[in-house]
């Protein structure tokens, strides 16, 4: 049993993970594993990256994968006479800007800050719709 933990440990999810869709109609796309109690593990079609946390965040990470510079990057590296697919070998060569960690989390803290705001706009404008009866 020993032997099958070692192999699987590899695959399986732990906190902070970042996983990329490598290819078909989510390529490019990212997901970030946290405050998850269960043990899972990741497909074979999505690469898992476990950042280290003293280089660069998972919170950083994450967001700079859904930024416009992470889009730009891989509409530059499709070829479109080709199923779409992003391989490990190709994120190799993605340029991520890494400031100090204090940065990276004074700028995660700037972000989350902001999304909450919007999505509390968000909810009242939902409401609003449902209260008058647009929704």
């Amino acid at each position: 049993m020993n032997n099958f933990k070692e192999k699987a440990d590899n695959y399986l999810h732990k906190g902070g993970d970042v996983f990329f869709a490598r290819s078909g109609a989510t390529v490019g796309k990212t997901f970030q594993f946290k405050d998850y109690e269960k043990v899972t593990c990741f497909a074979g079609y999505s690469i898992k990256v476990t950042p280290k946390p003293n280089i660069i965040i998972s919170d950083f990470l994450y967001f700079f994968m859904r930024s416009g510079s992470h889009e730009n990057w891989k509409r530059s590296i499709f070829n479109q006479a080709t199923i779409q697919n992003i391989g490990a070998d190709k994120y190799s060569f993605l340029d991520v800007s890494t400031p100090p960690v204090e940065e990276q989390q004074s700028n995660v803290n700037h972000i989350e800050t902001k999304w909450t705001r919007i999505n509390a706009k968000v909810a009242r404008i939902k409401q609003f719709d449902k209260t008058v009866g647009r929704i």
